[in-house]
This record gives structure tokens, C-alpha cells and sequence, in this order.
């Protein structure tokens, strides 16, 4: 699978820009401010709905305008799909899949998977666990059909139960009780197969880009005590529960317990090491997702060069070549490409300004 064509326009100082992509690697060379990593920020709006850099949707459009677009055109299994997406400043989107209208962003995330390769986000292994159930949860939606089913179902049994907590609705063990833990033995059921071979992948990717890494572990803490069901779990946490207004014990309370030689990563790596662990973490995501859906993700890596030394930025692209999947890749000079990415075959872009140019390489 890959993105053979991507339309940009109004997505921070990038303005009607029409882009041939390459099945392989393409480079997109600019200074600061330039705009090239904002065409990786514009496949992530149609891959997800949602920037990497903000929250909001306000800063990705430009000033004075009240909309930004992206479009794209992929072929998966030999078949070509075109998916765009609108986003208002005032909070609304627009989804096209094929030329209609799609109801939901599940849509195009199941036709465009992509992986980002952020190596300033070390907060996936040293910030809260939301971060790393997001990261699992990405992984699990390209290989469980099912899942998002169950994640919605389960997320909405949650809420209804905490609003009984809060208005003290609640008093002994409630269908809303029963039906969470149901689902919520289901979710987890989903999870945690995935968790495992990822887990595989990434002690595998971490030895493989430096010694530092050396057992690397992940864990899968699936949010109550290991040793109990989740409905006892439950039935043991309902006067606590009742007490505090929300539900303590569940799928939405899981984590990741990344590790290296088994003390827990964000206390012992450095802030390089941190980030080459993260970059681990993203290959083996993307490794998997290729392996169980048979789908290999478009990677999208931001200014590799600026975060790693030269030696480690190197071993990435060494990885990264060896898994044949189409790659998106920044970089503020061509040099760092020749350094990092050795001889490998690509397209190269020049972005200057907000504008795209294709260059020879």
C-alpha cells in the first residue's frame, strides 16, 4: 500500500499544493518554517483527523481563512482509494472516501494506517499512560476488526456508570457493573495478544538499533489486579467507587510497562536513549501492523537528524529501509540524507516558503 497522490491546501502556510508521492522513500528538504513538516502533518489530518503538533484545529488553518483540506489517492491491494478530509476552524469536518460522504474518522484510519516516527515525543514512555493505551489501541484497531466496536461500547458503559457514581444512583452491583465488566473482559481480550507481539517486536527493534536498548521489555498491565476477574475487581472497588464519583478498576485504567534490562526505561534511559526507545517502539508498531493486517503503514518521520546523533539516525534508516514500506521522510539539508540514508533510492523534495518542488536525486 501507498499514497501516490496528496492535494494540501490552507494547512499552515501551505497553499494548493499537489504532491507525487513515490512507493518507496520521499524526502522533503526546507529550512525552519519552511513547511515540509507540515505535509506530514496534513497526511496525518487524513490518516486520523488530527494533527500531531496541536489539539486544536484552529492553528493548522491558515490565518483569515475558515477551512483547510487535504486529499489523497492510495493504492491497497491493488485497488486505488481517494479519501480527503475538510476541517473548520469552527470544529466541523468534512470526510470523503471515493467520492462520498463518510460518517466517521474510522473510515479513513482503516484506509490510510500510518505510523509517526516523532523522536521528540519521549513523553510515550515518561508521560501519562493515556499515551501508551493510544499507542496499543492504534495498533489493535489495523489487526481486531472488532475492536473499535468494543472500544466504543465499553467507553460509553464507563461513562454511564460514573455519572450513577457521581449522582449516587448506585448502590450495590448494578447491569451498568455487570456490563462493564462484560465488555470490559472483552477489550481487554483484545489487547492483550497485541500487547505480547509487540512486545516481541520491540525487545527485537531495540537490540537491533543499539546496545543501549539490550532487553528491552513491554509489559501489558491490563488496569486491575492480574489475579481476579474484572467483575470482582468491581464488586471489591464499589464502595470506593461510590465514595469518589468514578470507576477505579478497568481497561481504561491500562498501561504499558516499557522496561530495559528490567528497571523501568523512563528512569534509567537518557534523553537520546529515551528517544531512540520511542523510535523503537514505532518500528515494532508498524512491524506488526504489517505482519497481522497485512497492511505496512506509511511511516512519517520528522527531522530524524536534528533529534539523533549521526550513528543512531543512521541504524533508523537502516531499519527503515529494510521494511519496504513507503516513507515520508523530513530533513533541513540533502546532505543528512546522503549521511543518514546512505544510497537507498527516493524522491526528493525541495519545500521553500510553503511551496513543494520535486528535485532529482
Amino acid at each position: 500500500m501507498h499514497l501516490e497522490r496528496l492535494y494540501v491546501d490552507r494547512v499552515r502556510n501551505i497553499t494548493e499544493q499537489r504532491v507525487l508521492l513515490g512507493s518507496g522513500a520521499n524526502f522533503f528538504v526546507g529550512g525552519n518554517g519552511s513547511g515540509k513538516t507540515s505535509i506530514l502533518e496534513a497526511v496525518n489530518l487524513l490518516a486520523t483527523g488530527r494533527s500531531f503538533r496541536t489539539t486544536s484545529a484552529r492553528p493548522l488553518i491558515q490565518h483569515d481563512h475558515t477551512a483547510c483540506t487535504v486529499q489523497g489517492r492510495l493504492t491497497r491491494a491493488g485497488v486505488r482509494h481517494d479519501l480527503g478530509i475538510r476541517r473548520h476552524r469552527g470544529g466541523e469536518v468534512d470526510l470523503r472516501v471515493n467520492g462520498a460522504a463518510a460518517s466517521s474518522l474510522v473510515d479513513l484510519a482503516s484506509a490510510l494506517p500510518t505510523v509517526l516516527v516523532d523522536t521528540s515525543a519521549s513523553d510515550l514512555i515518561t508521560g501519562a499512560p493515556e499515551l501508551r493505551r493510544r499507542y496499543l489501541d492504534a495498533t489493535v484497531f489495523h489487526v481486531e476488526h472488532r475492536f473499535v466496536e468494543q472500544w466504543r461500547r465499553y467507553y460509553r458503559v464507563l461513562r454511564q456508570r460514573n455519572a450513577g457514581l457521581r449522582r449516587g444512583m448506585i448502590r450495590g452491583f448494578s447491569a451498568w457493573c455487570e456490563e462493564l465488566a462484560r465488555v470490559g473482559e472483552a477489550l481487554s481480550t483484545m489487547r492483550a495478544p497485541v500487547a505480547n507481539k509487540l512486545a516481541l517486536k520491540f525487545g527485537q527493534t531495540g537490540e537491533a538499533l543499539s546496545p543501549a536498548l539490550g532487553g528491552s521489555a513491554l509489559e501489558f498491565r491490563r488496569g486491575w489486579a492480574g489475579d481476579v476477574s474484572l467483575e470482582q475487581a468491581l464488586r471489591e472497588s464499589l464502595d470506593a467507587d461510590r465514595s469518589q464519583g468514578f470507576t477505579r478498576a478497568g481497561p481504561h485504567r491500562a498501561d504499558l510497562r516499557i522496561s530495559v534490562g528490567g528497571r523501568v526505561a523512563a528512569e534509567v534511559l537518557s534523553r537520546g536513549q529515551l528517544k531512540l526507545a520511542v523510535v523503537a517502539l514505532k518500528v515494532a508498531q508498524g512491524g506488526l501492523m504489517r505482519e497481522l493486517a497485512e497492511v505496512p503503514p506509511v511511516y512519517l518521520v520528522d527531522d530524524l537528524g536534528s533529534e539523533l546523533d549521526g550513528y543512531h539516525a543512521e541504524s533508523v534508516c537502516g531499519l527503515l529501509a529494510g521494511i519496504g514500506s513507503q516513507i515520508l521522510f523530513t530533513a533541513v539539508a540533502a546532505q543528512e540524507l546522503q549521511q543518514f540514508w546512505g544510497g537507498g533510492e527516493g524522491r526528493l523534495f525541495h519545500v521553500e516558503q510553503g511551496r513543494v518542488c520535486s528535485k532529482a536525486n
